[in-house]
């Protein structure tokens, strides 16, 4: 279960670093003062992988609280073929 602390850990890390930068960029997109349009742009293609990441950690968090306390049946795939897999997981 140690794992699992250490994803908790991280996950509420990640959720700080993306609401820190959610703050940045309102203050720069009223009024740059850092960044250019391309930054800007990157930024927020940036702050949405990290999204993503953070959905696939708490995932993974849950997953691995239930497969822990014995509450995981099958998993959702067995598929060698894990890019489809992870779309399937959470679709």
């Amino acid at each position: 279960m140690e794992h699992i602390k250490r994803m908790e850990v991280e996950l509420q890390e990640l959720e700080e670093k993306i609401e820190k930068l959610e703050i940045f960029l309102k203050k720069e997109t009223k009024e740059p003062k850092f960044t250019d349009e391309e930054q800007r742009i990157n930024l927020h293609l940036q702050k949405s992988y990290m999204r993503k990441y953070a959905e696939i950690l708490s995932c993974r968090i849950h997953y691995d609280t239930l497969k822990a306390h014995g509450e995981i049946g099958t998993p959702c795939s067995t598929s060698e073929n894990y890019d489809v897999v992870t779309e399937e997981c959470f679709e």
